[in-house]
């Protein structure tokens, strides 16, 4: 089902694809790298057309107090979904109110979805190699890792 599911995000035409405009892909972007270092450890992401794929460490909150993944996407999802309504003249929900989320066990399992969500733009045919997509980021110990 994941995979069916995840064949059919790639396709750039699937779904709204508000995402593909720089300025809310970008706006995603900032977003995630303001949290980081404060509710998380950003460790890798891909904005895609339709769908964003996110890979972080969860650390200690400002106020000692863990926030699970649904907090931190709710967050996020709510500030960017507010701002890329203003930015596409548009109300109502932007995102989907349900995330796709997984625990990483292992250092194996980390590096093979750091490589997956890094590579995605690549599956999806839409570069070459993914440092030529301008959506994704990757924390340079992980690069250093491939």
């Amino acid at each position: 089902m994941f995979r069916f599911i995840d064949e059919k995000l790639d396709k750039e035409e699937s779904g709204p694809t508000w995402l593909k405009q720089k300025e809310i892909a970008e706006l995603v972007m900032n977003s995630l790298h303001f949290y980081d270092n404060n509710y998380y450890e950003l460790y890798a992401y891909t904005v895609m057309s339709n769908h964003v794929h996110v890979v972080f460490k969860h650390l200690q909150a400002n106020f000692d107090v863990e926030l699970p993944v649904t907090k931190i996407m709710q967050k996020i999802k709510s500030f960017t979904g507010k701002e890329a309504n203003k930015i596409i003249g548009k109300s109502g929900r932007f995102w989907e109110t349900e995330s796709y989320d997984r625990l990483i066990r292992n250092d194996d399992e980390l590096f093979n979805v750091i490589k997956y969500v890094i590579n995605n733009p690549v599956k999806a045919e839409l570069v070459e190699d993914w440092k030529a997509w301008p959506y994704t980021y990757c924390k340079r110990e992980f690069i250093e890792s491939f």
